[in-house]
């Protein structure tokens, strides 16, 4: 094996680690993309009562 074979066959497997990682960190976004679509999918929106005060101008019609 000459020096440049080595050198391909080194880049090579860096690169395929390279990939591996990607291919990782790429499956676990899409499962945490997932997870949260399916948290947000859940939730019931919160319940707010809203009071409305009146002064004394606007009840003396």
């Amino acid at each position: 094996m000459g020096a440049a074979s080595r050198l391909s066959q080194t880049l090579g497997e860096h690169m395929a680690w390279a990939i591996r990682i990607g291919l990782g960190v790429l499956f676990l976004a899409i499962i945490g993309a997932g997870f949260l679509a399916w948290y947000a999918g859940t939730l019931t929106p919160p319940q707010r009562a809203y009071h409305q005060v009146l002064t004394h101008e606007r009840t003396s019609y």
